[in-house]
Order: structure tokens, then sequence, then C-alpha cells
């Protein structure tokens, strides 16, 4: 019944008391090793180590090291060495876990492979080592080059071995394709005590001083857009030798392996309404969660707010751990009256910055550069430790009219920047750039938006500044770069709103999203542009990459909206009056032109909510989906399963194209709210679930427990 196919296998190496050099293999001064760089300019971007979540980089052998390796990883618990034909784990004690020190040499060989298979790098790094050891110049190293995964090619007939992995998890997939048979896959292996499959079909691989864990293979196929699995486990030939069998399968498709992995999903939430607004992921995993909660019962760890004081709402701040397996702390945020919470942002430390709207005058506050409320509702800024013990900051910020803070970012100092909307004259004004409220001008809608910096101490502004026209004008959210230049995006109905430099000098329609980025010191715009067509716009979110190259999310009802390089070409129309879809915008770093504008969605209603970027520039967007033919690629979730889902979609880093994208979601209205990346990119999103059999995995909270109202979901989701 089974046959052979490839799967993806992890290694969890589950002792690690390893030493950093591998004299068998190569002699090496570390102080010279270049390649250390790449963990101070992971520092260097304000970002907390976690090595292990380091990604694995490969250095070409170019003659620095033993002949028969062709690439190796040295991380800073391992060495693992490639050869034409053999992986190669390396350990060595350093005589405190052990009595003395040792070798730990396993090797993973592949019996009856190609001799010689083209064995390459994929996914180049940006790093290269330099080798500089003794007085013989004929053995120095330059600009060695580096990568994050290696592929040997056609290892076995037809078949490919892709490896790639983290400081102490590596994975390998083994690419079936077409032609090639997976029981030509035997690995052996030597330098081991003992080789086992365990009750859960893990495969055990026990050494001398360590423990390799080899995960029960995941296959599957992808057939005319739907994922198929395959069922697929361990075989052993004899004591140390091992192959793959799978069940039958359509060998006219490739048989991909681990393409998409559930880590965790979890309810979380009281027996009243709950509302997510944002996510955010810290370097170690862990994710932080801010919104608006009804329920008395909102489940609370280690709180600063341990009780439900507020006559109607009040904001919350959850930390969950790595594992998805518990709270770190999770704690109420407001007073006595209607506070509601926004957005959030981790600053390299792990401190939570949350921005909102307060109506309560006995707001906690800590250290504030505001501390009465001004008007009927005032924007609130508050930081809260890493551990959750205490509030670092918190303060008000508003004139005598009404404020909503709806967006924050942190810059790798530490300083937080905070934007929203305002009906007050007398908002507090610092070093800004329009110095004047031109929101009375509006014959229906007062707001105009603001921009403030806050000193990273939290005890004053730095600049604060109006910004807007004679219509309506309301910042959504706020980006910053390496250059503390914030970004800001939000919607106006402004005839006159300030503009420079603008791939868009006016405005199109009723309502036209905006794009500003704002000089450092506060003082200047250094551009602005509307974008939209003849009909109106919704902005929702905004990311920026490491070149400072901004990305735009939002919802469009126009026909005519300024689409380049646009996925879907043709705009489905809604089957209802509300004709409506998504559309991502990728704005050069000057702002001076679009790279590319593309629209998204289905023949119903969809409408996103946030956004995020990973380090190769792909985007991925959230929102929900009311739509049968919602585009999918490669999906978790093939089809809708209730009124609405959540979606999750990847787009390339030219916006040509999906790279992935799945519907989320039970038999009831789903939708997602919030969407992060870790530096692996593993995806984190947050959003409200009435779904009673919304999926779950490992889950903190099983059961969804508002009765009437909805919950959140937490899920995190690889995608290879």
């Amino acid at each position: 019944m089974f046959k052979s196919i490839s799967t993806s296998i992890y290694f969890l190496i589950l002792s690690l008391f390893l030493l950093f050099q591998s004299p068998m293999y190569q002699q090496e001064d570390q102080n010279q090793l270049q390649g250390l760089s790449i963990a101070d300019e992971v520092k260097s971007r304000g970002v907390d180590l976690d090595y292990g979540k380091i990604p694995l980089y490969f250095i070409q052998n170019e003659g620095q090291g033993a002949a028969q390796s062709l690439f190796y990883a040295k991380t800073s618990k391992y060495s693992l060495w490639l050869t034409r034909n053999s992986m190669v784990f390396d350990i060595e004690w350093n005589g405190v876990a052990q009595p003395a020190a040792g070798r730990d040499m396993s090797t993973l060989s592949f019996l009856g492979a190609e001799k010689s298979p083209e064995v390459f790098p994929l996914d180049m790094a940006e790093y290269q080592i330099n080798y500089f050891i003794g007085s013989d110049e004929s053995k120095w190293r330059a600009r060695v080059p580096t990568s994050k995964a290696i592929l040997y090619q056609k290892l076995y007939p037809n078949i490919d071995l892709k490896v790639y992995g983290t400081e102490n998890q590596i994975e390998y997939d083994w690419i079936i394709k077409p032609g090639g048979d997976v029981s030509d896959i035997r690995f052996l292996f030597e330098g081991v005590k003992e080789t086992r499959i365990d009750e859960e079909q893990n495969l055990n691989v026990i050494t001398n001083f360590s423990e390799f864990k080899h995960l029960k293979p995941v296959c599957c196929q992808f057939i005319a857009g739907a994922r198929v699995p395959v069922e697929g486990l361990f075989k052993k030939i004899d004591n140390s030798t091992y192959g793959i069998e799978v069940e039958e399968y359509n060998q006219d498709y490739e048989l991909i392996i681990d393409p998409i992995i559930l880590v965790y999903s979890t309810f979380l939430g009281g027996t009243s309404y709950d509302v997510p607004e944002a996510i955010a992921v810290d370097s170690q995993g862990a994710v932080y969660i801010t919104g608006i909660t009804y329920s008395a019962n909102f489940p609370t760890m280690n709180p600063i707010v341990d009780e439900f004081i507020s006559t109607y709402k009040m904001a919350f701040v959850t930390k969950i751990n790595s594992e998805g397996s518990g709270l770190v702390y999770s704690t109420f945020l407001g007073g006595s009256d209607d506070d509601r919470s926004y957005d959030l942002a981790i600053d390299s430390a792990g401190a939570a910055y949350i921005v909102g709207k307060a109506a309560s005058e006995d707001f906690p506050l800590m250290n504030p550069f505001q501390a009465d409320n001004k008007g009927s509702d005032d924007v609130f800024i508050t930081k809260i430790s890493p551990d959750g013990s205490n509030l670092v900051f918190s303060s008000f910020l508003g004139g005598t009219g009404q404020e909503w803070g709806v967006g924050i970012a942190v810059d790798n100092k530490g300083a937080a920047y905070v934007t929203g909307a305002t009906t007050s004259a007398d908002f507090p004004i610092k070093k800004a750039f329009q110095k004047k409220y031109k929101g009375a001008e509006s014959p229906t809608y007062p707001w105009d938006c603001f921009i403030s910096k806050i000193h990273p101490q939290g005890n004053r502004l730095v600049y604060s500044s109006f910004l807007g026209g004679n219509g309506f004008d309301f910042a959504k959210k706020v980006a910053v770069n390496s250059k503390s230049e914030a970004i800001i995006t939000g919607d106006t109905s402004s005839q006159n709103f300030p503009t420079k430099k603008a791939v868009q000098k006016n405005i199109s329609g009723m309502s036209d999203v905006f794009i500003c980025k704002i000089h450092k010191s506060g003082r200047r715009l250094r551009y602005s542009t509307y974008l939209g067509g003849s009909d109106y716009e919704n902005s929702k979110g905004i990311a920026v990459d490491s070149h400072g190259v901004a990305y735009v999310t939002g919802d469009t009802a126009s026909d005519d909206f300024p689409f380049m390089n646009n996925l879907q070409e043709l705009m489905i129309k809604d089957n209802d009056e509300e004709e409506n879809d998504i559309f991502v915008i990728k704005l050069s770093a000057n702002g001076k032109k679009i790279l590319y504008s593309s629209s998204l969605g289905g023949s119903n209603y969809e409408s996103v909510k946030d956004i995020a970027i990973d380090s190769t520039g792909a985007a991925y967007i959230t929102g929900v989906t009311y739509s049968e033919d919602f585009p999918t690629l490669n999906p978790y979730q093939k089809i809708l399963k209730g009124e609405s889902d959540a979606f999750i979609s990847k787009l390339s880093p030219n916006g040509k194209r999906l790279l992935y994208s799945t519907y989320l979601g039970g038999s009831s209205y789903d939708r997602g709210t919030g969407i992060a990346i870790d530096a692996q990119g593993i995806i984190y999103e947050v959003g409200e679930t009435y779904s009673k059999n919304f999926p779950k995995k490992n889950a903190y909270q099983k059961k969804k427990r508002g009765k009437d109202s909805g919950d959140l979901f937490i899920t995190k989701m690889e995608v290879h």
C-alpha cells in the first residue's frame, strides 16, 4: 500500500554543549571568522538575538576547509559539513557537561546516490567571510560567499535534496519529481550508538553525547491549485539504514515536503465580545497582541490592571510564549470609562508600546508628559516592560477636542512615533512642519491628522505636527525606517492636502489614500502623495523594508485605481452593490515611483486589515473575504468554510504573482485583523472568530468562550 516518497526532516538537537571549532575538519582562528558580523549586523538593526532562530549560513569551501567538504555551516553550537554524498554532524564537548572533553561526530550518508551530483547554493546571503590566518598569504581567503540553503540536484534520478535550517534545527526536504522513485532514497547513519523509530513514527538517532530527532515525514502534492496530503513514514531497512515509504500518489506531479505547517492555533477570550486590533512578534518568537474587550473574565496573567473596572470596554495587552502554550502576561489597560487600544509595537528588548484613545480620566499613568485628559477622548501612549510587570511610562496626548490614536512604531533607539486624527486646534505641537489646524475648514468632518514623536524616556515630545487640508483627514498607520523617518498612511478628502514630490498630485475621488514621509527632524516632509481613483479608497496598513521602501495596503472601489504590474489584471466586480477589492502598493524610497500597485479579490466582498514584509521584500496581507473564488495558491485551507473567512496572502517582491494564499476559518464568521512575520518568514496572525470549529493546534485555549460574540484567534504558520 505504501510506495516511496519525499519528506521534510527536522533535526531537533536536544542536548547542545558544543564548541564553535571543529579541528578534525579545519584549523581556523574563530576570532578571524568575519561571519560573526552576522550577529553584529542583527544587533545593529536593533534586534535582540535569539541564536536558536538565526538561519544557518552555509559557507562555500574555497580551500579553507577540509578537501572533502563542499559547504559547511558553523554556529555557536555545532558544525554541519556537506560532502557530495553525506552530511556530517560535528559536536565538540567542552568538558563541562561531561566528565571530559570529547568529540561527537556522526554521518548521514546517501546510499546508492549519484556519485557526483550537482551541489550549489540557494538564497545567497549578503554576508561574506574573510579568512586571514597565519603568515602564508596563499592560504588566505577573502569574500567567501554564504547562502541560506544548499541544493543537491538529482542526488537520485529525478530526486533533489534541499538543506537549510537554523542554529539548533536542521531541516532538509526531499523533492520527488515525476519519474522519481522514493524507494531509491536510502540513508545510513554512521558513528552513532543507536537508531530507532518511536511510537509517534519519529526517527531517533542517539550519538555519544547527544540525540537527534527526525520528525515523521509530512508529504503532499499540489494538483490544480489544491493541496493533496500524502501519508508517509520512515522505513527501517537494517540496523542503521533507513528509507521513506509513502502511500499511492499521483506520479505525474511533484511531491513537495512540509510546504505548510500549522505550528499552533488557539482561541483567546472571555464570555463577552473581544476584538483584536494588532499583533507583533519579537526575536524569540513571543507574540504580543492588543485590542478591546468587553469581557470581565478575559484571560489575565501577571496583570498590571487586574480588574475590569470600565462601564463599557477596556483595552488589553497580551504576550504569548514562543510555543503558544502559555501567557507570559495578559493585562487590562484602562480606567472606568471607554478606553480602546488600536496598535502596538515592540522594541529590541521586548518592551511593548501601545496606542489608543482614552475617555477615562483615571487611565493608568506613569511618568506622563501630559497628565490630564483634556478633551472627550485623548490619545494614550503606554510602554510596558518586557516581563509585563510594570508600566515604564504612560501618558495622555491631546487637546480640548477629540483624538484617536491608531498607529504606533518604534525606532532602533526606542523613540515612539504615534499617528491618528484630532479635532483639537490646541493639540500639542512642537517643531512642526504644519503648525495650523485646518480641520475647522471641513464643513462636516473636522479631522486633521497628527504625527508625534515621543522621546525614548517617554517624558517629552521630540516633535509633533498637524497634517491635513480643508476636508476629512485621518491617519491610519505609521512605520519608521532605519534613518528614523516616519512614513504614515491614511485617508483624505482634502483637495489641498499637503503634497511634495507626489506621484499623484491631485485628489481623484471622494477620498484617496495618502502616503507621507517625514524628515527625521519633524520639520519638513520628504515626500507626500495622493493615491486613488475616481471612487473611494480606504487605507489599512503600512510596512517599510530595510531599504526604506514603503508598502501600503487598503480597499478600493475605483475602477480606475492606478494599478501597475498588477497580479490581478482585471478587477473582479462584487456581486453586491458595495464593490470593493484590495490593493497593495510598493512605493520607492524617495517616493518618486510606484514600483507596483496590485489588486486582489474575488467576486464578493473582501477587506484587508494589515500588511507585513519579510527580508526578501515579499508582502503578506490579511483580512476578511466573503468570496468563494478568492485567489488561493498552495492553500492550507482551500475553500470558504463559513459566511466569511480570514485570508493570508503572500505577494512576490515585484508584486506580479502570488507566492501563497489561503483561507483560514470555520463554519461561522472569521476575519484576520493583524499579521506579523519573524526573521525566518514564519507567519503570525491574529483575528476574530465566531466559529467554534476554527482550526486549532497545540491550543492554549481550546474552546471558544464567547457564546454569541467573537473570540480572538492567534495562529502561527510556517510556509515553505
